[in-house]
């Protein structure tokens, strides 16, 4: 099974119309849809026929409920500490016109995650453990963080790393970020999150710097693709198929739980980093972070000739 640790959130999606009326109403389109860097990849891990568990912490509320009920609902495993007195976590997302964003998060429930929260006996006989950059912002999680990364390097159990924001990774200090995620096996930066890391701007810099923590590099650079870099030497550009992009909210969560279903599949680091760019495009191409594309001719390509993966 893979697990997934960090974030579960309700995204509040805004449209901004041409202007906004001062100081009263303005009519234009709100939409609610299930978000979460570490929720969306393991949702995604489990549409691609993956095992998939999902370990983080919630409201013990009506929304944490209907998070709980869509996870199982889609086939995901919810081992999710339910949190008396904080809500579950909300981002507001407000989209401009073209892939323009900005994002207010509110982690709440998130920023209560701690060692307690997590499921030993379940992250003992993971296959991956796959880990939201989020979950290192606040010391509690940031402590839980450590100890699953600690966990399943004693049980031999890879582990991916998704940075998540450069904002908060900036906010909590690189050296910090890079201490709590000390011993995963592959990091999956997107360009911004990799020089911020790196202190470098040349992408083969940047891979060099990040090789020295991670065994495995892939830094993600939307439409131009990815770009990965192991420690044995393998490097190389994998270009996505054309799209045009209509909402980026999610791909790269997207990107990573393809890599990891086919790299875990196959050992291929080319053929896992394709298979994220392929899903990615699909995903880029549709409204929120878990938009219902079709998949069959996904999975065709990239695992095999009809059903869902295979390991």
């Amino acid at each position: 099974m893979i697990i997934s640790v960090g974030d579960i959130m309700l995204d509040i999606y805004m449209d901004e119309p041409g202007s906004l009326n001062e100081d009263t109403d303005t009519v234009g389109r709100t939409n609610l849809a299930w978000g979460g860097s570490a929720a969306n990849f393991a949702v995604w891990v489990r549409r691609l026929g993956m095992p998939s568990a999902i370990v983080g912490r919630v409201g013990r509320d009506f929304v944490g409920d209907a998070a709980v009920q869509d996870f199982i609902s889609e086939g995901v495993l919810p081992l999710v500490a339910r949190d008396p007195s904080h809500p579950t976590g909300t981002v507001a997302v407000r989209r401009r016109g073209g892939l323009g964003r900005e994002m207010i998060c509110d982690r709440k429930a998130n920023a209560r995650f701690s060692v307690k929260d997590l499921p030993m006996m379940e992250i003992s006989s993971a296959s991956w453990i796959h880990v939201s950059g989020y979950t290192v912002i606040e010391e509690g999680p940031r402590k839980a963080v450590v100890e699953c990364i600690k966990a399943a390097k004693e049980r031999r159990i890879p582990v991916s790393v998704d940075p998540g924001s450069c904002h908060l990774i900036s906010s909590l200090g690189v050296s910090h970020f890079m201490e709590a995620v000390e011993g995963a096996d592959v990091i999956l930066p997107n360009l911004d999150e990799a020089r911020l890391l790196s202190s470098c701007e040349n992408i083969e810099e940047i891979s060099d710097s990040l090789l020295e923590s991670f065994p495995t590099v892939v830094v993600k650079l939307g439409p131009e693709g990815a770009r990965f870099a192991t420690r044995s030497g393998e490097r190389g550009l994998v270009r996505p198929p054309k799209t045009e992009a209509v909402d980026p909210n999610g791909a790269g969560d997207a990107f990573g739980a393809a890599f990891v279903c086919k790299y875990l599949a196959t050992g291929d680091i080319a053929a896992a980093t394709k298979a994220g760019c392929d899903l990615g495009a699909l995903v880029v191409a549709a409204s929120g972070a878990r938009a219902k594309v079709a998949l069959d001719r996904f999975l065709k390509d990239n695992f095999q000739k009809s059903g869902g993966v295979t390991v």
